[in-house]
């Protein structure tokens, strides 16, 4: 039996909030408040739904306490979702559902009606991703209610502080529509604290909190949740931003405060700009001219310009190292040197500059000096460690040029006793085992030879090195697209991306690859990269990744880049006529097209 949307009744008995009013005010009051529930009656009778939800909202605002008021406003909103649905306004009766929802939370009719027209949609109840994105959407309509009442659905699934974030976003806009009404920043401020409770070390209720403050003028406890924000994360560039903003409203009060100017002076060089950092800095002692903050501040921003400094001759001499250049990268490497000479890192990196170039003195020089500043530094410990056995191998690799000489020459039992002791440090070389083997055989001991080819054989079954590396190359590129995807289904995007990075270098025409890479950026919120991604994976392989241009379109849609969203949607339907986003591709279609 095919479910139906349901409609609810009117409840015509109003009952209005107790109102401490004069007697005559209090009456009028109450007489306009039920002349606009019992015209919301009529109008809902008539089924003229949207006069009647604009002549409750009218009541609830007379009496925003009333939730009689409320509960009919949820009906009235409902059975207009109902009468969309009918028209096929899937998106319109979705937001009235919502909406419904919105006035009464208790309002299972609504929810059900709701989950039915997701259902649609191929949207599961459950799916807390596709309700977020569908959240999402009502804000970027401007729908707030819609989406709050969306983000509380998602909470009863799945509770997280940056969908209580997000619900105090809602609010916030709500609020800065209706700036006369206090309910939607308490509300706001409720949800962020929610947030603040579920992850204490997520920043982004404390960013919200600072504009929220700043909007509503109390800029000093603003700038203290930006700065709190920065606390949990120092390289946050939208706290950082946010900070200088908040600043900069500080001082558009109090322009001849000094301290302010000191403040937004901190703030550039926390984000790096030390150009406009040391012009606040003078300017707070144009106006104050023995503020020590300002003179202290001066003095930090210094440090940091060296520090920054070091850090670029850093970054440039690695990038040139990694390009084999590594000359200038030396170069640059002492330039930073120069700069912080007690820095073991820097000469870590030179040793490993050195040692690229197979100069070796050079390098164990370097790697001691980081040793001399820093006896614990791990890399180094173990480059030395290294080189000692780079020596060892060294060692080995000549012992085996000589064994490879007497066998030659006709001198097998010289020629085994080496090979015998190479065992011992080279259990895995084939070659090795075999040359071993034919030495045994042409002393005429067959048994030790069979013995030894059974294990090159065992080590290297193939004779082709050629083949050998291209497996290993296919070996490696699976490794790493198991690990990716083991990093991704753990929420680490980042060290996921860089994985298929990686994949995708070894086989550059794997469509599943570019799938997962594009997945994993959407995921970290990169929608620029993800829709790269999925196109190249859709035209490496538009059959076998359909599903690559129906999520291509969802972002294009985002973008509000209606007509590329609406190709995306053709060439997933037109690839994939009977996938699981089928349906759902259809109706984005259509919804779109209805805009244009």
């Amino acid at each position: 039996m095919q479910k139906k949307l349901i409609q609810i009744s009117l409840t015509a008995t109003i009952v209005l909030a107790n109102l401490a009013l004069p007697l005559r005010a209090e009456t009028t009051l109450k007489s306009e408040i039920a002349r606009l529930i019992n015209e919301g009656i009529n109008y809902h009778s008539n089924r003229n739904y949207q006069l009647a939800i604009n002549s409750f909202t009218k009541a609830l605002g007379l009496d925003p306490e009333n939730e009689q008021v409320k509960s009919n406003l949820s009906i009235a909103h409902n059975n207009y979702g109902k009468y969309l649905a009918e028209r096929t306004d899937g998106r319109g009766a979705s937001r009235e559902f919502r909406n419904a929802i919105y006035y009464n939370y208790e309002n299972d009719v609504a929810r059900a009606n709701l989950e039915f027209k997701l259902s649609e949609n191929n949207i599961k109840a459950t799916d807390t991703v596709k309700r977020f994105l569908e959240a999402r959407s009502e804000r970027l309509a401007e729908n707030f209610k819609a989406a709050i009442a969306e983000l509380r659905e998602i909470n009863r699934f799945k509770e997280s502080s940056d969908n209580y974030v997000e619900i105090a976003t809602n609010y916030h806009l709500l609020a800065l529509k209706s700036p006369n009404d206090s309910s939607y920043i308490n509300s706001a401020l409720d949800a962020l604290e929610q947030a603040k409770i579920l992850d204490p070390q997520n920043p982004k209720p404390l960013m919200k909190l600072g504009d929220i403050n700043v909007s509503i003028g109390k800029i000093s406890s603003g700038i203290g949740f930006y700065e709190q924000a920065i606390k949990l994360d120092p390289s946050n560039a939208e706290a950082q931003s946010a900070l200088i903003n908040g600043w900069l409203a500080a001082i558009r009060i109090a322009p001849n405060l000094a301290n302010n100017y000191v403040g937004l002076a901190t703030a550039y060089q926390l984000k790096g700009d030390f150009i406009q950092a040391e012009r606040s800095f003078n300017r707070a002692l144009q106006i104050e001219p023995n503020n020590q903050l300002a003179t202290n501040g001066l003095a930090t921003l210094k440090e940091d310009q060296i520090k920054t400094q070091v850090s670029l001759f850093l970054d440039r001499a690695v990038t040139l190292q990694k390009q084999g250049s590594l000359d200038e990268s030396i170069s640059y490497y002492v330039k930073a040197l120069g700069l912080n000479p007690n820095n073991a890192d820097i000469h870590y990196n030179i040793g490993t500059a050195f040692q690229a170039k197979e100069d070796i003195l050079r390098a164990q020089k370097a790697y001691k000096n980081a040793l001399n500043i820093n006896p614990n530094h791990r890399e180094a410990k173990l480059a030395v460690e290294a080189l000692v056995a780079d020596e060892q191998e060294k060692f080995v690799a000549d012992a085996f040029k000589q064994a490879v000489t007497l066998q030659s020459q006709g001198k097998y039992n010289e020629a085994i006793t080496i090979y015998e002791k190479l065992a011992l440090e080279k259990a895995t070389d084939d070659a090795l085992f075999f040359n071993l083997g034919a030495a045994y055989q042409a002393l005429g001991q067959s048994t030790q030879a069979l013995l030894n080819y059974k294990k090159a054989y065992g080590l290297n079954p193939k004779t082709s090195y050629q083949d050998a590396i291209k497996a290993l190359e296919i070996s490696k590129a699976d490794q790493l697209l198991a690990k990716a995807i083991e990093l991704q289904s753990h929420a680490e995007n980042q060290e996921a991306i860089a994985n298929y990075k990686e994949v995708i270098k070894l086989v550059p025409n794997n469509a599943g690859a570019w799938y997962n890479l594009a997945t994993a950026y959407q995921a970290s919120g990169n929608d620029f990269e993800a829709l790269q991604a999925y196109n190249k994976s859709f035209t490496l392989d538009p059959k076998g990744q359909a599903d690559s241009a129906f999520f291509a379109g969802l972002i294009l849609e985002e973008q509000r880049k209606t007509m590329d969203a609406i190709k995306s949607y053709d060439q997933y339907i037109k690839y994939a006529p009977t996938g699981d986003y089928t349906a759902e591709a259809k109706n984005r279609k259509e919804y779109l097209k209805s805009f244009l």
